[in-house]
């Protein structure tokens, strides 16, 4: 064997070893932690402010009759989806430790005055705790740092899209929905005109036009739009100039078995295509989606025959 030879197999003997080495099976170290809210649990909960790194904020506060958006006059929210989040943060725990120094807040987003969301929490005896969210290291775990204190720990309890400052997260976006078939007629104004549509049997008529003259997918979208109202976000109870209620741009009642509502539509925000809705049987001015009321705006007779062959 020449002396490469044996350099060669001395080398190839050291790798060897030092795979093993790193290879064999170990037991993992456990480091028991706590939670770093202790032991609030989530019905102690009573309210909980989200801010994001943008300054936007959202309040959900808890009342008798059950979450609520605070800042858009106790719009409800969806407590389902409240109650995850906050089983989610009493699940925050101190098992997995990435610095005890306060000089790494900022480079892991979890400082005080600069995080990727900051959540304030209030409990039903009046104590707060502040939770400051920041970078991601992997798509499964964020930084996460308990206010007042340096320590900051990974989670793999919450990420920060769960922290959303957008109301729409937090609610029900079906406002409206009429029970199936209930609808009997329905009117529309706007400004080409009235029209007035009656139900017979299954399908639908139009006064003044021949049933077969009808395009069905038309004015099925145009009925399914009026008994199913799906809103883009809360306004508030508060009527304001710029709602457009003043001189709507369609107005529509539905006559139901029970009764009736009617749907006032309001303000076009060209922006993001969205128009200011008023439902008669809520106190309610909220935001839908252009595509949702674009046949009560713009639409006339002529929009709901069958297109010439």
């Amino acid at each position: 064997m020449t002396r490469w030879q044996r350099i060669l197999a001395a080398l190839l003997v050291v790798q060897l070893a030092l795979s093993a080495y790193v290879l064999w099976p170990r037991e993992e170290t456990v480091v028991a932690g706590h939670p770093l809210l202790g032991d609030v649990q989530p019905d102690a909960i009573i309210s909980l402010t989200i801010t994001d790194d943008q300054g936007q904020s959202l309040t959900l506060r808890k009342t008798d009759s059950g979450w609520v958006l605070a800042d858009y006059d106790d719009f409800p929210a969806d407590g389902e989806k409240v109650q995850e989040v906050l089983e989610k943060l009493t699940l925050v725990s101190s098992d997995n430790l990435v610095t005890e120094t306060a000089a790494s807040h900022k480079p892991l987003k979890v400082a005080d005055d600069d995080f990727v969301r900051k959540v304030e929490i209030e409990t039903e005896d009046g104590t707060t705790y502040t939770l400051y969210f920041g970078t991601a290291p992997r798509f499964t775990a964020t930084n996460v740092r308990l206010g007042g204190e340096d320590a900051t720990y990974l989670t793999t309890q919450l990420a920060t899209w769960d922290l959303n400052t957008t109301p729409v997260s937090w609610i029900d976006t079906v406002f409206y929905e009429a029970e199936p078939g209930s609808a009997q007629a329905i009117d529309l104004q706007n400004a080409k005109g009235e029209l007035h549509f009656v139900r017979s049997g299954e399908q639908w008529t139009l006064e003044g036009y021949d049933p077969a003259a009808l395009s069905a997918g038309k004015v099925t979208a145009f009925v399914n739009h009026a008994t199913r109202i799906v809103i883009s976000a809360p306004l508030g109870k508060e009527e304001k100039a710029e709602y457009g209620m003043a001189h709507p741009q369609a107005v529509v009642h539905v006559t139901t078995r029970d009764g009736g509502y009617t749907i006032t539509v309001g303000a076009h925000d060209e922006e993001n295509d969205t128009y200011v809705v008023k439902l008669s049987t809520s106190p309610y001015y909220v935001k839908v989606a252009g595509y949702n009321v674009q046949d009560f705006v713009n639409y006339g007779a002529e929009d709901f025959l069958k297109s010439e062959p």
